[in-house]
């Protein structure tokens, strides 16, 4: 993080204002696997929107956070309905988290 912070601060000055871009992240106890081909067609029809999956294990067994970016809330939060639909139809939890509270 400090070569990070160095590194930003010395290109700082260059970069200029635009949208601000946004974040949410959704969890799942579906693995990667299951939700891949929904993802795929999630993205598709928001191609304005970023659609991450980053799987993990913990005690529960499979999860899989689903971050998704973009700079209009509106699409943001149409997406994030969807997503969250989605998940439920497969038979698996979604839930909101907040990543920065930790």
């Amino acid at each position: 993080p400090k070569i990070m912070q160095a590194m930003f601060d010395s290109i700082a000055h260059e970069l200029s204002g635009g949208a601000p871009l946004l974040s949410r992240t959704i969890r799942t106890n579906l693995p990667e696997g299951r939700i891949a081909e929904s993802l795929g067609k999630l993205q598709e029809q928001f191609a304005d929107i970023e659609i991450g999956s980053y799987p993990h294990m913990n005690v529960n067994g499979p999860n899989v956070r689903v971050v998704l970016r973009g700079i209009d809330r509106a699409r943001l939060d149409a997406v994030v309905g969807t997503l969250v639909a989605e998940l439920t139809a497969l038979g698996g939890k979604a839930e909101e988290v907040d990543i920065t509270a930790h």
